[in-house]
């Protein structure tokens, strides 16, 4: 009798052992798929896609991506510093439009003096309305990857830039742009690493202290077909 008690109380604790490890195994699994994070080869902002706000893209709302590129990107850079500064200018722009603060992403590419070959100063001879730049003049390099990127961000992966609103390139600013917000948002992206190009072309991301407020935080991209 307390042989059979003996062999029932031993099995009765194999199935608890192997019930342990299952939940054990269960528990860590899940928790392993809710913490997988992507990186695109800069610095990210860690995503939790179910908690996610989106951003819809129109058809032309990409059109107007690929012209602002074309103007900001330096397309002669080397990989992998041509693809993230593609990569920059498109998230600024996202990150811009899903704040709210400028309005569509037209009202974004269009502002005055934010994207000098589309509405900067006179003396650079913009465009004056990103409507007024011809289809043809988009960079078949460019547009390609930034068709790349829409996509890669429609499938989950996060900004390139975090939700920062701000870039520019000290060589090419205005020295009352640099005392102003320019150098805080350089060493902003040395701290981050949102360096973004090489050499004479590089871009520098971070948020002026005006706009802080207006950040998105982290949203997916919506491709409207």
């Amino acid at each position: 009798m307390a042989a059979k008690v003996i062999e029932s109380f031993g099995s009765f604790m194999k199935m608890l052992a192997t019930a342990s490890v299952i939940a054990i195994v269960a528990v860590h699994g899940e928790s392993m798929r809710h913490n997988t994070q992507v990186n695109s080869g800069a610095a990210c902002v860690e995503v939790a896609p179910e908690a996610l706000n989106t951003l819809t893209l129109s058809r032309q709302d990409i059109v107007d991506l690929k012209k602002v590129a074309t103007t900001e990107v330096v397309g002669s850079l080397k990989s992998p510093a041509f693809e993230n500064q593609v990569h920059g200018v498109v998230d600024t722009i996202l990150n811009r439009t899903r704040s709210g603060h400028w309005g569509s992403l037209k009202d974004v590419v269009n502002a005055k003096n934010q994207f000098s070959a589309i509405a900067g100063p006179r003396s650079l001879k913009p465009y004056g309305n990103v409507d007024n730049m011809p289809t043809r003049a988009i960079s078949s390099k460019i547009a390609e990857e930034v068709d790349r990127w829409l996509e890669m961000r429609a499938r989950g992966v996060p900004s390139g830039v975090g939700d920062n609103l701000n870039y520019l390139n000290p060589l090419y600013s205005s020295q009352s742009s640099l005392r102003g917000w320019g150098w805080s948002v350089v060493a902003q992206a040395k701290k981050s690493g949102y360096v973004m190009g090489a050499g004479k072309a590089t871009h520098y991301h971070g948020t002026s202290r005006d706009l802080v407020k207006y950040k998105p935080g982290a949203f997916r991209v919506v491709i409207h077909d």
